[in-house]
């Protein structure tokens, strides 16, 4: 079984005991899938259509691409 870093949070309960409660939810785990789909040039029509979207602009919100180019060209203006 393959264990991932990071993704279970453990807490020390005033009892001693320690709870365990995973990180991951269904949707944070669609939406890593649709930023690594994108980010690895899958159309984002093809994306769209996996993940059951009705309309593009819904696929958009994870399309970090976008987001990362206007990042640096931001860093490129004196101020």
């Amino acid at each position: 079984m393959m264990q991932l870093p990071g993704a279970v949070k453990e807490e020390q309960l005033p009892d001693g005991s320690t709870a365990r409660q995973c990180v991951f939810t269904p949707h944070s785990i669609r939406a890593t899938t649709a930023t690594l789909l994108l980010d690895a040039g899958v159309d984002i029509i093809k994306v769209k259509e996996l993940l059951g979207h009705r309309h593009v602009t819904t696929t958009q919100i994870y399309d970090k691409r976008r987001r990362s180019t206007a990042e640096s060209a931001s860093h490129l203006l004196a101020i």
